[in-house]
């Protein structure tokens, strides 16, 4: 048992829905969750697409709201990170004289071993980038 026709995908920001077809949709998907990105690919967006033009299964719509959920989870998760990393390190953010850097510089690298290579060399790029500005700053 599945969708009754082909999967055509069709996002519906002011009601917070993503239509799978003429008749159906999933709702609500609020916008951040939709816009969510991991590894340089929007989630959602990239699941459903590697289904389009075909009928969904019914594990296949299950899973849509379960991936949905987690990024709800996720991003709430994040917001909590953020707000202990401002409690820790005051709005500034770390400073480049900070003596934890050179422990950052050692432990970051290693903790994206396990994603695929170009995407942790894309993150090891960025945390390069990101401590040769606050060095410069």
């Amino acid at each position: 048992m599945g969708v009754s026709s082909e999967l055509t995908m069709c996002r519906a920001p002011v009601d917070q829905s993503i239509a799978i077809n003429k008749t159906q949709f999933f709702k609500p998907v609020p916008q951040v969750v939709w816009e969510f990105h991991i590894g340089g690919y929007q989630v959602l967006d990239k699941y459903l697409k590697s289904r389009k033009g075909r009928v969904l299964s019914l594990d296949e719509i299950n899973y849509v709201g379960a991936i949905a959920d987690s990024l709800v989870f996720t991003i709430e998760q994040m917001a909590r990170i953020d707000e202990a990393y401002r409690a820790a390190f005051g709005e500034a953010g770390i400073s480049a004289r900070d003596p934890r850097i050179s422990l950052y510089r050692t432990i970051f690298p290693q903790m994206t071993l396990w994603l695929l290579e170009h995407e942790g060399a894309q993150l090891r790029f960025e945390f390069e980038t990101e401590l040769a500005r606050l060095e410069a700053a």
